[in-house]
């Protein structure tokens, strides 16, 4: 009988085996909550993180935000056609695009020609031209796109230069873009400009 009882496994009466299940089940329920709080805690954190570098993007890019104003200017001594950058960054013009009756040109001679025909036609020895493609325009900078005294064939182009248009396509220094057009008000935002 000696050796029956020997090989017998011994076992833990019942109610001992259950308060040390629930003593454990009570150490793991805080250790569960303190992870659960921690995880909650941390994504509250990479939350306020990531909006607060949102935050800061968006106001560095209104920081350096371009605001070109295109406009005619009619004084004593001639008319002109002007792009102003009236933001408070720099502005990276990318490209020009002139249109007569809605059709693009390529020269303003042949808006010239167009306009006051061919017996007023005049060139280079009358007006001014600058083409900012490919330059940037600092803040508070103006550079006269077009200009001409007048004459008699300047003041015959001005009564029909509403017949012409120019817009100009340019973008911030974090490549934001602008399309701004001659006479249209606030530049409309594009995704990127044409090439030049």
């Amino acid at each position: 009988m000696s050796e029956t009882a020997t090989n017998r496994p011994t076992s833990q009466p019942p109610s001992q085996t259950s308060s040390q299940a629930l003593s454990q089940t009570h150490q793991a329920q805080p250790q569960s909550m303190v992870a659960v709080i921690a995880i909650i805690l941390s994504l509250g954190a990479l939350a306020v993180s990531v909006l607060e570098v949102s935050s800061i993007r968006s106001e560095q890019r209104i920081g350096v935000w371009p605001y070109v104003d295109l406009s005619q200017n009619y004084n004593e001594e001639g008319f002109s056609i002007n792009a102003t950058n009236k933001g408070i960054g720099p502005a990276r013009v990318r490209s020009i695009k002139m249109t007569l009756d809605g059709e693009t040109i390529e020269t303003l001679d042949e808006m010239i020609i167009a306009l006051v025909g061919p017996d007023l036609a005049f060139s280079y020895d009358v007006y001014k031209s600058y083409d900012p493609s490919n330059s940037v325009l600092s803040a508070d900078e103006r550079a006269i796109l077009f200009a001409v005294p007048w004459t008699d064939a300047t003041r015959a182009l001005v009564e029909g230069i509403d017949r012409f248009s120019v817009s100009l396509c340019y973008c911030s220094v974090y490549d934001d873009c602008w399309q701004a057009k001659l006479g249209q008000g606030d530049p409309d935002e594009v995704s990127e400009c044409p090439e030049a």
